[in-house]
């Protein structure tokens, strides 16, 4: 589900990481983690890194055939999100990243499932698209069907049973990029659906760039800095004790 190919955005991702791993300090050795929607793996591979048992699931084959180039084949496997919450208990964290709006995803149903499959104590990191008014050729592209603000984030928790423990928006930085494009697209409709997305492999210059600014922003998020608007949405939740 997440992007096969241009990981210059996944720096964007390690404030969030560095939350949970930092949570889950308390668990024992054996706490898991599983990741929804892992594509290629590399949210699994940044857990396993910082000591956490973590495997994933994803929808398309091809997806998880591509982790063996970063290592992480034996750690991944085809199938829904559903199924694989339906298999798996007493997990100390869930990441669900970019994931939650699909349109193969029941928002509310996997948050009820994550809610049931953790361990009390367990937490959930969600990581949306922010700000409905943003929506735009991009997230069709992607199959996504809406965006959320932080309420409706929690309205969905609270319904499933989870209370919100740490929540910051993301990609602060590159906000004005975000609502410049989506201007322009309200400008030029007849854009090409491929030219309309933002999920493009992008020039080495370009990447290096987006990356050097995310990883500063993931370093502020990472050091508990609430970013108080952003392009995406970081939540944490908790399963109550």
């Amino acid at each position: 589900m997440r992007s096969a190919g241009n990981e210059s955005w996944g720096p964007g991702r390690r404030g969030g990481l560095r939350w949970s791993s930092a949570s889950m300090s308390s668990f024992a050795v054996t706490a898991t983690a599983l990741d929804l929607g892992a594509g290629c793996g590399y949210v699994v591979r940044d857990l396993r890194r910082r000591g956490i048992d973590a495997e994933g699931v994803e929808l398309s084959p091809y997806a998880v055939e591509r982790s063996a180039d970063i290592g992480m084949e034996s750690h991944l496997r085809v199938g829904r999100l559903q199924d694989a919450l339906d298999t798996t208990s007493d997990l100390g964290l869930i990441t669900c990243l970019d994931v939650l709006p699909h349109r193969e995803v029941d928002e509310r149903e996997v948050l009820a499932s994550a809610a049931r499959r953790l361990r009390p104590g367990g937490l959930m990191l969600l990581r949306v698209p922010a700000y409905q008014r943003l929506y735009g050729h991009h997230d069709r592209y992607v199959h996504q069907l809406r965006r959320y603000g932080s309420g409706d984030v929690e309205q969905l928790a609270v319904q499933a049973g989870l209370r919100v423990a740490r929540r910051s928006f993301a990609n602060m930085l590159l906000f004005g990029i975000v609502l410049a494009a989506r201007a322009l697209e309200r400008l030029r409709p007849s854009l090409d659906a491929r030219d309309r997305s933002s999920n493009r492999i992008w020039p080495a210059p370009v990447n290096a760039a987006l990356r050097s600014t995310l990883q500063a922003e993931a370093r502020l998020i990472g050091h508990g800095v609430a970013l108080p608007f952003g392009s995406s949405l970081l939540v944490l939740l908790e399963r109550s004790l």
